[in-house]
């Protein structure tokens, strides 16, 4: 089954915001990933979608959740027996 292209979309803007937050180009993300910097293109305009794996390596590339890249939701954070649970912050992508 194809992915909606508004799905496409938001993955996209997330990826974009990712890298450049952490002020890499696209070929930096296309090495590290092993594919073409069009493929990478591809992905942040929402022309195409990246499959599991490679949202994985982006995840980790990136410094961010697979979560977070396919619903812009921060995941639940697993805190230390005995500390208080913290506010889940929406202001910057999950880390993982």
């Amino acid at each position: 089954m194809a992915v909606p292209q508004i799905i496409r979309v938001r993955v996209g803007a997330r990826l974009r915001f990712a890298r450049n937050a952490m002020r890499v180009a696209l070929q930096d993300v296309a090495n590290a990933c092993n594919v073409t910097r069009q493929a990478v293109s591809l992905w942040e305009t929402g022309k195409t979608m990246p499959n599991d794996e490679m949202l994985g390596r982006l995840a980790e590339y990136l410094g961010v959740s697979r979560h977070w890249l396919l619903t812009g939701d921060q995941p639940e954070q697993v805190e230390p027996s005995g500390s208080a649970p913290k506010a889940n912050d929406r202001s910057s992508p999950a880390r993982r």
